[in-house]
């Protein structure tokens, strides 16, 4: 199938008109693809909107369009390192495991946003600099569904707890990573899950901003100037012609991310090596068995001497990365489906990650967190399966201890955001974990 245009150039002009200055507007196109992760490793090559520009015909809502694609030589990127997606910026955020909801990928963010150490000393918090991007975005979606049709993605170091409240400094920094990594992304692809048999709907989005500072929207390739006021438009001064000249880029751009989605070459590359990793790995921790047991005696005795009641003790395991991220991320998603798992490849740095558990969610005033504490192993059959799960559920110890995580996380919450009202416990067990939730209303000192 070819990529199908859901936003005209009619719908685009009425949203305009009634939008704050510098407001992001979704264009929608929706293509068919056998597996949104692999149309991820088609287009994570970069330089897919390289030219957008390019003389098109104005292909009105509902047409279908040609399969030219814009997207550079559509390769799946060359040695990693180099021209792949660690340096365009691609993440890969899927729900998996038969959960409902979103799954999302996009390439080459419009801004990259980073804190270092060095920027925290001087001044600059890790937090206030996210809040102040958040601040700086608006979306009028129009009839746009996708939940985020664009929007800022990327990852927090735990070092970021250094700037909420004192804490020991007990770790060596040897590897001078940021504390805060985030790309500004205006092309979004997004799919709905579970997905049936067959090939998924990829809805692909390009929220250009209008009547505003956006650059990219506003260049004179078409002979308009950003200053300049050609007739009706926007209450800004935004007139219709430069809304038409938004709308054509936008689209083009959304075009061009979903004809990459279907031609792009998927091959991964192999690390900078180029060893494809044949030979088997062993991961090396850094403290070795007998130092990490006597972190547990240490830990069992501050638990005697009630200086506390609980501990997470963690050592750090490594080994050559002989893998590709994205071929690890691929396993393991066939292997470890879950609710939230992600792939992001930033420069410096690549995170697979795969979790049942939701750390935060913010939906209007309303935050949630769903702490999972004790297991089972899974069953040779349901039956087996539900007489785990029942075990889990009448032990003693594992809901106690599942209890006060959730009265930590519920504190949390309280100090963290200022909470002005919550709940829990709700005791959930499913497979082979036992779940709950707090939850409440943010107080005025959080932040988006």
């Amino acid at each position: 199938m070819k990529p199908i245009v859901r936003t005209d150039r009619a719908s685009f002009r009425a949203s305009a008109r009634d939008a704050p200055p510098s407001a992001r507007i979704p264009i929608e196109v929706r293509v068919l693809v056998d597996d949104p992760f692999d149309a991820y490793r088609r287009v994570r090559g970069g330089g897919w909107a390289a030219d957008t520009d390019a003389g098109r015909d104005g292909t009105e809502t509902g047409d279908e369009t040609d399969d030219r694609s814009q997207y550079g030589n559509g390769s799946g990127g060359a040695e990693h390192g180099s021209d792949d997606g660690t340096e365009t910026g691609g993440f890969y955020l899927a729900t998996t495991g038969g959960q409902s909801g979103w799954g999302y990928f996009g390439v080459d963010p419009t801004a990259h946003i980073e804190v270092t150490d060095a920027d925290v000393r001087e001044g600059t918090p890790s937090l206030a600099t996210l809040t102040e991007a958040v601040n700086g975005e608006a979306l009028v979606r129009g009839d746009c569904a996708v939940p985020y049709p664009c929007g800022i993605v990327g990852w927090i170091s735990y070092d970021v707890a250094d700037e909420i409240e004192e804490l020991p400094r007990t770790t060596i920094d040897d590897r001078s990573l940021p504390r805060v990594q985030a790309g500004v992304y205006e092309t979004i692809a997004a799919w709905e899950e579970p997905r049936e048999e067959g090939p998924t709907t990829l809805h692909v989005t390009a929220c250009p901003r209008v009547g505003g500072a956006d650059e990219d929207c506003r260049e004179t390739d078409d002979g308009i100037d950003g200053d300049e006021q050609l007739g009706d438009g926007t209450d800004d001064g935004t007139s219709e012609e430069e809304i038409d000249a938004i709308y054509e880029r936008g689209r083009e751009r959304a075009l061009s991310l979903a004809r990459a989605a279907v031609n792009g070459d998927p091959a991964a590359p192999l690390p900078a090596d180029g060893d494809p990793g044949t030979a088997a790995e062993r991961f090396e921790s850094d403290c070795g068995r007998e130092r990490f047991r006597e972190r547990v005696r240490r830990a069992k005795a501050y638990i005697r001497d009630s200086d506390t009641f609980q501990a997470n003790l963690s050592h750090r395991l490594t080994a050559p990365a002989t893998v590709h991220p994205v071929a690890v991320f691929d396993a393991l998603r066939e292997r470890n489906p879950a609710p939230y798992s992600a792939l992001i490849e930033f420069p410096g740095i690549d995170l697979v990650s795969a979790s049942p558990e939701l750390l935060l969610e913010r939906v209007g005033e309303r935050l949630l967190t769903e702490p999972i504490a004790g297991t089972r192993p899974r069953g040779e059959s349901d039956e087996e399966d539900a007489a785990l799960e029942a075990d889990l559920r009448g032990d003693a110890k594992e809901r106690a201890e599942h209890a006060m995580l959730v009265d930590l996380e519920r504190n949390d919450l309280g100090k963290g955001f200022g909470l002005w009202f919550g709940r829990g416990k709700r005791l959930s067990a499913g497979g082979s974990l036992l779940g709950g939730d707090a939850s409440g209303l943010a107080g005025p000192q959080a932040t988006p």
